[in-house]
């Protein structure tokens, strides 16, 4: 495989600070995005409805901040080592791939490129735990906010094999990456022909003349569907715990599909609590905290915990009409939140919205153009996980060498 050394990363390559841009230049919809700590989201940069925009002519003055597609970028400031998510440690390295040119923010710097060594390589080994670790590890700081330096970068010891083997270890690693963004916008586009197709159906009643038909129904959402407060097993009996049975807390539902549980718990823990167990295809809703109004969709057979809440499909309302439903009406049902510094909503807040049922011949019709959509983005959804899966196993094999990739072509 060609020799291996431990090598420091300041002996090979540069850095590249962000700037102090000030956020009263910040604009809705200006020319170039603003790459901010924020925007360094698990291993990738991804941009939000309150990613910053600016207006700014590029000149030889802050040319030097300019993002493009393949930029590796390191976070120098955030949580440290001790807070219990790695996603938000200080030193977390993102690739940035959207082809728009976007601009870097200070706290954050990118990886100036250097002839000998793949800067994909360099992301790949500082997105193995136990690199990252090392480098997260030496941040200072308080205990709620820690920063490093470039030159704490720049001091890393890393291991480097000879070029040709970085490509190829980038090359494997990239191709399982680019299946899993690829899958993901595809899902992302079909979302949106789902939610186009409802809307024209059973907001906007185009196929009807703009008018609802005389022979639908309206109804309130829990007369029509079994809508289940979840639970958590209690932690003080180990029993409870580490069984078959899947259980999600309301953070999953941040995701697009739920195709994994956070935990398992036993039958007598889902017998010895206030949880459910929902079949696949319930839509799940967020009633409390950070994740509030957040809807997804189960595709496996899971519990949750008390702040979920799920809809059950059955044979006269089906999850494909479900799930955009209940998106459709998320404003109004978070309109009901109550509390003070916990913001909530209830259970019977949800079973009380009105629904119109159309006719089962029109329903029928409409199942048959929307499920096809559904299935395909569930079908990528659980090769996503199988190809993450893979990634992760074969990433920190490639890059400590216990691979051999010398035969591999490229």
């Amino acid at each position: 495989m060609g020799e291996w050394k431990k090598v420091r990363i300041g002996d090979f390559l540069t850095f590249q600070n962000g700037f102090a841009f000030k956020s009263k230049d910040f604009k809705k919809n200006g020319k170039y995005k603003i790459i901010r700590i924020k925007e360094l989201k698990n291993g990738v940069v991804k941009f939000f409805e309150d990613t910053a925009t600016i207006d700014i002519d590029i000149n030889k003055d802050n040319e030097k901040f300019i993002i493009n597609n393949g930029d590796v970028l390191f976070a120098l400031t955030g949580d440290p080592v001790n807070k219990n998510n790695p996603l938000s440690w200080v030193g977390r390295v993102s690739l940035y791939n959207h082809n728009e040119t976007a601009l870097l923010n200070q706290r954050v710097c990118k990886l100036i490129t250097n002839i000998n060594i793949n800067s994909n390589y360099v992301y790949y080994y500082f997105r193995v735990y136990e690199n990252f670790y090392n480098l997260a590890s030496k941040a200072t700081g308080s205990a709620s906010q820690a920063n490093i330096s470039v030159k704490t970068i720049e001091d890393e010891l890393i291991t480097l094999p000879n070029i040709i083997t970085q490509n190829k270890i980038v090359s494997i690693l990239k191709s399982l990456d680019d299946k899993i963004e690829l899958n993901n916008k595809i899902n992302n586009n079909l979302e949106k022909q789902a939610k186009a197709i409802f809307k024209s159906w059973f907001v906007d009643f185009e196929p009807f003349g703009g008018v609802i038909p005389s022979d639908w129904k309206i109804g309130k959402l829990g007369d029509i569907c079994d809508c289940l407060l979840g639970g958590t097993p209690s932690r003080a009996k180990p029993e409870y715990w580490n069984g078959n049975i899947a259980w999600i807390n309301s953070g999953e539902i941040n995701r697009f599909r739920i195709t994994s549980p956070s935990e398992y718990i036993t039958k007598e823990g889902l017998n010895r609590s206030a949880t459910k167990l929902l079949p696949a295809k319930t839509t799940v809703l967020a009633i409390t905290g950070a994740t509030l109004g957040q809807v997804s969709l189960l595709e496996i057979d899971s519990c949750a915990n008390q702040s979920v809440v799920g809809i059950v499909p059955n044979e006269k309302m089906p999850y494909e009409f479900i799930y955009p439903f209940i998106k459709s009406k998320i404003n109004e049902i978070i309109s009901h939140q109550t509390g003070g510094a916990q913001q909530h909503i209830n259970k019977q807040n949800i079973e009380s919205i009105e629904i119109l049922i159309p006719n089962d011949e029109l329903l029928k019709e409409y199942i048959d153009v929307i499920s096809p959509i559904y299935a395909i983005i569930s079908n990528n959804c659980f090769e996503i996980n199988s190809l993450v899966q893979l990634r992760d196993t074969l990433l920190p094999k490639l890059i400590n060498g216990e691979i051999d990739v010398s035969n591999i072509q490229l």
